[in-house]
């Protein structure tokens, strides 16, 4: 039986944190561009199902 694979993607600081203003600065907002071009891009790397 196949079973689904659940992945959790998180953007977190290199102290940690999961909330802050470092998402905004031009390296978070890149960090985030490219995670969503990966994940739901014309070409996705991951085939989403659900």
């Amino acid at each position: 039986m196949n079973r689904p694979y659940i992945f959790c993607h998180m953007l977190t600081s290199l102290d940690g944190k999961i909330m802050g203003n470092y998402m905004d600065t031009p390296e978070g907002e890149a960090a985030g561009e490219v995670f969503y071009d990966i994940a739901f891009g014309k070409n996705p790397y991951y085939k989403h199902q659900g």
